[in-house]
Parts: C-alpha cells; sequence; structure tokens
C-alpha cells in the first residue's frame, strides 16, 4: 500500500492543471489530500464521495475560518 497525495495552491483556481499529485506530500501547498492506495473496495468513486462528504461539512461549519 502507498500513499497518493493531491494538491493544489488556491492561487490558481480550479484549473486540474494546477494539482499536484505523488507519492510525498505536498507540504508546499494551501491544501492536501492523502489517500491510501491498496483498501479493499476504494475506487474513484468513494474518493469523490468523501470529497463531497468533506465538502458539506465544510459548507455547515464555520471551520476552516
Amino acid at each position: 500500500m502507498a500513499d497518493h497525495y493531491y494538491g493544489v495552491d488556491l492561487g490558481h483556481g480550479a484549473d486540474p492543471a494546477a494539482v499536484t499529485t505523488g507519492t510525498s506530500s505536498t507540504a508546499s501547498l494551501d491544501v492536501e489530500l492523502r489517500v491510501l492506495d491498496g483498501i479493499t473496495g476504494m475506487s474513484k468513486a468513494k474518493i469523490i464521495l468523501a470529497l463531497d462528504t468533506i465538502k458539506a461539512k465544510i459548507v455547515q461549519s464555520d471551520a476552516p475560518a
């Protein structure tokens, strides 16, 4: 199993080309997602569902401020 990271610098807008991907942390960017590969049943659909769930939590709460 390996971690895969997706990072984005918020100054680049919603351009998918601005997303950095790799197998090590993208700590220099504003927002980062870590996905553990190799988990039974992991799929792109489940990752997107997780992102939608995180988005709903951000919308409903005051954080991040």
